[in-house]
């Protein structure tokens, strides 16, 4: 096992996991980006380094490799939020913070009438460890 204090930032790494068998080592989180399946579905998930401990830490990291994640590409799951009838950044606006409430807005004009958030998926690096993997 390669210890939390040995693993780059940004580097792909292949591992021993629940759900992974590579991740782009994330320092700010000590965690691990690769691609999960589940139910036919494959997308970014990050799990974190076995030295963080339990319940989380289910990431042993066993080989090191020579690919480091291009400047250019984000090293998160997501990417903003966005509306996913029309595709414009939304944000979330608290009305209330004592009674949780609040509601989403187009952060640009736009025809669509109701905001359908969700969080825009990080096409760039999926697509950089999927040609690694």
């Amino acid at each position: 096992m390669i210890p939390i204090d040995q693993c780059e930032d940004r580097r792909l790494y292949r591992i021993h996991s629940r759900n992974l068998s590579c991740g782009v080592y994330r320092a700010e989180t000590k965690g691990f980006i690769g691609i999960r399946t589940k139910f036919g579905d494959r997308y970014l998930f990050e799990e974190f380094h076995y030295d963080t401990g339990p319940p989380y830490g289910t990431v042993v990291p066993e080989e090191t490799t020579e690919h480091v994640l291009p400047e250019g590409i984000v090293l998160n799951e997501c990417l903003d939020d966005v509306c996913s009838k029309c595709g414009i950044k939304v944000k979330f606006v608290i009305e209330d913070e004592a009674k949780h409430t609040g509601h989403w807005e187009h952060l640009e004009d736009t025809d669509c009438e109701k905001v359908w958030a969700c969080a825009a998926f990080n096409k760039a690096l999926f697509d950089w460890i999927e040609s690694l993997a």
